[in-house]
């Protein structure tokens, strides 16, 4: 009885034919292109192209190989690899068709509620294109989520740019089966996600390791853990666009690589928040910078670019100077929000000087409303807190005196077209705050014995069109 059992257990498990399971790198390739294939069964795989073996060897189980296409200039050819796998109870055979040379326009025949565009514009077969742009036509919430499958094709792209897709996930085309030996879109690294209202999670992102990623109006609070890579050319960059961040927490998860020393050694990680608002800005110094950096470079020197390429400063100082408080070099672009949020009242400002506090007569207005100011009272000593009202266009000192030394925190100020000081400044020296103003158009200050009018003759120079008059310069 145990005979007859092992007799039949050894039957059903060696007693038929080999059962062969391929997987390749790509469908569509290009003339003499390379590809790779696996081959999985419990005997050798042969695999043929024509009746002529392609490899110098059998596959073992699971074994992969990488192959090269038969050089053709036709279109849309179709090639049947055949794998051959043979033991005692006979042979098994399976074909693996692909094709090669196959144009944009038959890739691209099926694509609906998506517009594409491919880059190099003169890309003629799948192959060749390193750059997709694709955009949801339909751009509703409730409108159907496009199939974005194909875009897997083209399996050169260097370059993707998905904007006002109605997906929920990118995994139908970045993500790969658990056991799979090849990854979609292995060249990929720039992606750029816009727009792109019920994307959920990124969490396709996890696995891939690029070179620049950005994200614009993603409605995710969280990032999974991102890799990143340096070029020989390129800095690493993450770009984050109109967006809610519960915390910095994905910077503690980041993996920079920084895989050739010697030719990336003036490179630097950019990261970039524009109009991105994070829910917890002191959360930066949760950070653990010293392991990051560690993870991400050759030595603890670690360059890292911050840059807000907002109109108006949109980081807190806050956050800047925990990022300088973890990495050896931060540069920031543009500057940074001091002190106060956007969107406080007169009464919040930071004033240096009471007696200037006292010439805005409405607390409670917002300083982005406040777009002129007036004096008539009071010594005034500083400007210090008229750096935050960006929108002002027009100031008016009437004091009988003051004791203004400079006039530096008008420097940011690039609506202001007029400044009149009228009484005396008995300490103004330095006015060459005035010398950025773009819009600024009629100066006016009356007596200010210890000015520095070598200054003045520069602002006079820049400014012909506008009216500047310094009456103590004038009286040289």
């Amino acid at each position: 009885m145990r005979k007859l059992l092992f007799l039949g257990l050894s039957m059903l498990l060696f007693g038929c034919k080999p059962v062969i399971e391929t997987e390749i790198s790509s469908e569509y390739l290009g003339s003499g292109e390379t590809f790779g294939l696996c081959a999985h069964s419990s005997v050798p795989v042969t695999i043929t192209l024509h009746g002529a073996a392609v490899s110098g060897a059998a596959f073992d189980d699971g074994a992969c190989q990488w192959l090269v296409v038969p050089e053709t200039s036709a279109e849309n050819v179709p090639l049947e690899y055949e794998a051959v796998a043979t033991n005692a109870f006979g042979t098994t055979r399976m074909i693996i068709p692909v094709q090669v040379n196959v144009p944009v326009t038959t890739a691209l025949g099926e694509v609906e509620a998506v517009s594409v565009s491919v880059r190099p514009e003169q890309s003629r077969y799948v192959h060749e294109v390193t750059t997709l742009r694709v955009e949801q036509v339909v751009r509703p919430p409730t409108a159907p989520a496009p199939d974005l499958s194909f875009i897997k094709r083209f399996h050169n792209l260097g370059s993707l740019f998905i904007l006002h897709a109605n997906i929920a996930s990118l995994d139908g085309f970045l993500l790969s089966p658990p056991d799979a030996r090849f990854a979609p879109l292995p060249q990929l690294k720039t992606l750029s996600l816009q727009n792109t209202p019920s994307l959920t999670h990124l969490d396709a992102l996890s696995g891939r390791v690029l070179s620049i990623l950005s994200l614009g109006a993603v409605p995710v609070s969280t990032l999974p853990p991102l890799q990143l890579e340096f070029s020989t050319n390129a800095d690493a960059g993450l770009a984050i666009y109109n967006m809610t961040l519960a915390d910095w927490n994905f910077m503690n998860q980041m993996t920079v690589y920084r895989r050739n020393p010697g030719a990336d050694q003036n490179r630097s990680m950019r990261l970039s928040l524009r109009h991105t608002e994070v829910a917890d800005w002191s959360s930066i110094t949760d950070i653990d910078g010293v392991a990051f950096k560690l993870r991400g470079a050759d030595s603890a020197d670690w360059p890292l670019h911050f840059a807000d390429y907002s109109t108006e400063p949109y980081v807190p100082c806050l956050a800047v100077d925990g990022l300088n408080a973890l990495f050896d070099s931060v540069t920031l672009d543009q500057g940074c929000l001091d002190e106060v949020d956007p969107g406080f009242t007169v009464s919040e400002v930071p004033f240096a000087d009471p007696a200037f506090r006292a010439c805005f007569s409405d607390p409670d207005q917002l300083v982005e409303d406040v777009e002129s100011v007036s004096c008539s009272a009071g010594e005034i000593a500083s400007l210090s807190g008229i750096e935050f009202f960006d929108n002002l266009k027009f100031i008016r000192i009437q004091t009988p005196v003051n004791d203004i030394v400079d006039l530096e925190p008008l420097r940011g100020l690039n609506n202001l077209m007029l400044l009149a000081m009228w009484g005396t400044s008995r300490e103004l020296v330095d006015v060459s705050a005035l010398l950025d103003l773009p819009n600024l158009f009629e100066v006016v200050v009356s007596d200010s014995p210890k000015l520095d009018c070598s200054v003045v003759d520069q602002l006079v120079a820049q400014s012909p069109d506008a009216w500047i008059d310094f009456l103590s310069c004038e009286s040289r």
